[in-house]
Order: C-alpha cells, then structure tokens, then sequence
C-alpha cells in the first residue's frame, strides 16, 4: 500500500515537437482535492435549455488565449465524456480523461451528479477548471445497474499553456466495465475504450497522447493510444507542463548544419554544442526516431522529406533532411 502522505514526482520525460514547442509529463501526488465550489452546472444548463441532462455538447470559452501547438484558441467544444474539438475540426481532437461517462439520476444519488466549470486564479495566472463530479459510466447507467461507482476528477487549462488532470475520489471496484491494467471497456467486445488522455492541433498534424499507468505515464506514439489504464488514485496530478523553446531556421545557421543534407543512408550533425535530443519526424508529423547520436543513419527509412529537430542547452533548432 502506498503511503498517502509521501510525495512521487516522475519527471518523465520532455516531448518536443518539430514545430518548437515543448512539454515536461509530471505525475505526482498533488495537493488535497478541492471540488469546484464557484461553478456553472453543464449538466444542469444542458438539461434545461434542451431536456437532456446526460447527453449534450458545450463551448467553453477560456477567458484568455490559450496556447496550443503554435496556435491560441480562445474556445473548445467538449461534450458529457470528455471528448472535444479545437478550432472547425470535425473529428474529436481533445480528450479529456475522456471515457462513456453519463450524469446519474439526481434521485438515485446522494449527490448531484454533474459537469461543472470555474475560472479561477492559481498563483496568478488565469485558469479555467472543468470538473466531472460524481459521475458514472455510460452503459451501466443508461442500464440503472452498478450504480455504486463514480467518479469526481478535473482538469485545468492554465493561460501559459500548461494542461493539468486533477482527480479526486474514484471508486470503479463494483463496475463491470473497469479492468485494472487494461482501462474501461466496451460491454460487448471487451475491448479499451479509454479514458484517453489525447491532444491534436486542429490546423497541423501535431499531437500528442498519454498512456500507461497513472503513476507511470509515457508519451505514446501510437495515433490510436492515448489510454491511461489503471485509474488514479485520491490527490493524483497528471501535469502537461507547456514550455517554448527558440527555433531556429539551420539553413542561416553555420555552427550548427546538416551534412549531407540529401543522403541515402548517413547524415552528420556538425556542430560544437552538446546536443541535449535530436527528433526526426515524417512530414505527417509522426515520430520516427530520437536519438543524441551526431551520426545518424537512415537505411531503415523510406525515402522522403525528413524534419530534424535538435535540441542544444540553449536553443532549438529544425533541418530538412532528404532521404534518396
């Protein structure tokens, strides 16, 4: 059993994208949960301007600009489980510890069961916090069975960027549809269907999914991931901490230069700095290899349009490189 008091802080590791962004995964046991105490009920809203309570899709609006893979958004779109869009996208490209989750019958509940939402000031940036609070997995409520689980976690969108999952009391112990180890499931085909933790632009083909265990969480490449498959436990914080880091065009740049830039295998990184990660990516941009090495080889590559992105102390920096 862990001991509740001791403090875990896993710096994982740092995810940089080709496009000169940046982002620390911490997991740590945080502070004491707090529900939102300040808010406007979603659920409530929802259930009044349309009659229904469960099912629904909402905007948010930040109340700032928030940035995102080199872009601000001043809005999302989110609905009941967690699932939303950035920008025009019509394909979910937001998700939110995102799971079925419905709002249970008020009259089967000792609490209200909701979606709720405050801004609020942490340290004195602009935050908008959004809470799922006391809610419960969609088939077994839909099917009145199993109404002994809930869940009560949040998550905080800060004006620097910075995305933080906050989760309070969750009890999954009774539901059919939680397998520790392997996350909620599909009824009928037993299969994952979250929660997902997923993030993608809405103009660019930058993104970024969290997997793993809550208190082990990795950045996955894999477009279809993104599940964290055993539920936190009480006080546990998932922090995306946003950082920007310099670009730098190479091509201007003769301390730090490609050579060959066209190859059909080797290419060099000269340069006399220490290079902290270097990251090549697809023109889709997907990952393709992360290495510190200055030799690099290709001869696994197909051929094509490569981005390299090397990270110094001091600077961030990004080459074409193309493969023959």
């Amino acid at each position: 059993m862990r001991n509740i008091s001791l403090i875990i802080s896993i710096l994982l590791f740092q995810f940089i994208s080709s496009f000169g962004q940046a982002y620390d995964l911490v997991a740590q046991k945080g502070e004491q949960y707090q529900p939102l105490t300040s808010f406007t009920s979603v659920t409530l809203e929802k259930g009044i301007s349309t009659g229904n309570f469960r099912r629904w899709e909402y905007e948010f609006k930040f109340g700032f600009d928030f940035p995102f893979f080199d872009e601000t958004y001043q809005s999302f779109k989110l609905n009941e489980s967690g699932f939303g869009t950035f920008g025009n996208s019509e394909e979910f490209n937001l998700y939110l510890f995102a799971g079925d989750y419905l709002a249970f019958n008020p009259v089967d509940t000792p609490l209200f069961s909701e979606v709720r939402f405050q801004y609020d000031l942490v340290e004195t940036k602009k935050v908008l916090k959004i809470e799922w609070s006391y809610v419960g997995l969609g088939w077994e409520v839909e099917n009145n069975t199993h109404l002994d689980h809930y869940l009560h976690y949040q998550v905080w969108f800060y004006e620097d960027g910075t995305i933080e999952f906050h989760f309070g009391d969750i009890n999954l112990s009774k539901s059919e549809l939680y397998v520790p180890g392997k996350g909620i499931i599909n009824k009928d085909t037993q299969k994952a269907i979250g929660p997902y933790i997923k993030f993608k632009s809405a103009n660019t083909n930058q993104s970024m999914a969290i997997a793993g265990s809550y208190d082990n969480p990795y950045f996955s490449k894999d477009p279809n991931g993104g599940i964290i498959h055993t539920i936190p436990e009480l006080d546990w914080m998932i922090q995306l901490k946003y950082k920007t880091v310099k670009n730098e065009d190479l091509s201007s740049d003769n301390n730090l230069i490609l050579v060959p830039s066209f190859t059909s295998d080797e290419f060099m990184i000269n340069t006399t700095e220490k290079i902290e990660m270097v990251i090549i990516t697809d023109i889709n941009g997907r990952e393709m290899m992360k290495t510190t090495h200055k030799s690099i080889h290709l001869n696994n590559f197909d051929n094509g349009i490569y981005f390299v992105t090397i990270k110094t102390k001091t600077r961030l920096v990004t080459r074409k490189v193309i493969k023959m």
